[in-house]
């Protein structure tokens, strides 16, 4: 496994991981996390194909944002450009793999350089501005109206709280139906602990970048083969929207799974799994199952 870094426009410092050999797989993750929650797919993917992971500005092993002003999706797409750009030839296709807000990445991925792109995975995300359909009808627009001017350093402190008190959190999540019951809370600590690490600046200002962006017109664009996973009690992307994107990409395919929520990469690891395993064999885009990765 290669352990690396390079640097956004910024200057900020970005961390990826390279592990095994072969076609390349990239992940783009969700809002406020690590990497953890792939773990399971990551895990299921091993020794065939070449895995990349990054983390965003603010976020895992990433340095704070230098200019938070600075960041978009746009911007963040770029240091996913970055990123590839350290690690692989210009004229080398990747399968872009995106968890909620990396849905959003992956498709102006498509937009920005699609020359570079030769599948999508989008699981349990949605294609923009997803303040607009969070929890509940007129509640997402509540949620942000209380977040936009709260400062960042109580968004800091926020996240601090959250992260030390991880137990009460996930038990929390479990009552409002935001953590299915099939993620246990020894398998969800992690990313938890992860938000005592968040920096409020950082982490608000992609979450905004997120609101004020959406990839709707580039839904119809989309030529190479896609993939997208809906929970049917996913709090965070509502089904209907994963719906719409999945209608609004020519020849996508979609994965319903009624009872999954947005921790379904833990909770319902096993059918998203084979759902991606699956898409990425017929496609011819991982190795035959058991090949030594090559990793360092």
């Amino acid at each position: 496994m290669i352990h690396s870094t390079t640097t956004a426009a910024d200057g900020t410092r970005l961390a990826y991981r390279v592990r095994g050999e072969g076609p390349l797989v990239v992940f783009n993750d969700g809002l406020a996390n690590d990497g953890h929650l792939l773990g399971p797919l990551l895990r299921r993917l091993e020794g065939r194909a070449r895995l990349l992971t990054w983390h965003y500005r603010g976020h895992g092993d990433s340095e704070n944002a230098r200019d938070p002003r600075s960041i978009s999706i746009e911007s963040t797409v770029d240091d996913l450009r970055r990123v590839l750009d350290a690690v692989a030839d210009p004229e080398e296709k990747a399968v872009f793999v995106g968890f909620s807000l990396g849905c959003q990445v992956n498709l102006v991925a498509w937009q920005r350089f699609p020359e570079r792109v030769s599948a999508i995975v989008n699981l349990l995300g949605t294609y923009g501005r997803p303040f607009d359909t969070f929890f509940a009808p007129h509640f997402g627009r509540l949620a942000l109206a209380v977040f936009r001017p709260t400062p960042s350093r109580v968004v800091t402190r926020v996240l601090r709280i959250g992260g030390r008190f991880s137990r009460p959190t996930w038990v929390a999540g479990r009552v409002l139906g935001i953590i299915e019951s099939g993620a246990s809370y020894g398998e969800f600590a992690p990313f938890l602990r992860h938000l005592r690490r968040l920096e409020g600046r950082s982490f608000k200002a992609l979450a905004l970048a997120s609101q004020a962006h959406s990839a709707e017109d580039a839904l119809p664009t989309v030529t190479v083969p896609t993939l997208v996973v809906v929970g049917g009690r996913d709090r965070f992307s509502l089904p209907r929207v994963g719906r719409r994107m999945h209608e609004r990409i020519p020849g996508s395919e979609l994965i319903f799974l009624p009872k999954a929520g947005h921790a379904g990469l833990l909770g319902h690891a096993t059918p998203i799994g084979h759902a991606v395993e699956d898409f990425l064999e017929r496609g011819g885009w991982v190795g035959a199952p058991g090949r030594d990765s090559g990793g360092a």
